[in-house]
């Protein structure tokens, strides 16, 4: 976590590299963000870092129910009590 008033400088960039660093010595080959799609400097960020867009998921929320729909399995899902469990699949 980078703090907000920290995230337009180099914290960014350097606590991506030191994962990246730490996750390949425990031979990890992916991560995955969960950006929302209104967040475009993010979505810029992660983009110039090497990352790649593999799929969606869309939340409505409206009290404690909650609608998804996306290109992992499950690809709908409505719940009042749990959070759906994506199966996602490196391409």
């Amino acid at each position: 976590y980078i703090e907000p008033d920290n995230r337009m400088s180099l914290a960014f960039p350097l606590l991506w590299d030191k994962v990246n660093e730490s996750l390949s010595e425990k031979n990890y080959g992916y991560t995955l963000s969960r950006i929302s799609a209104f967040n475009t400097a993010s979505l810029s960020s992660h983009k110039k870092m090497g990352a790649e867009k593999v799929g969606f998921a869309l939340f409505f929320c409206i009290g404690k129910l909650q609608f998804m729909i996306s290109d992992f399995h499950p690809h709908v899902s409505i719940s009042r009590t749990s959070t759906p469990e994506l199966k996602i699949t490196c391409r």
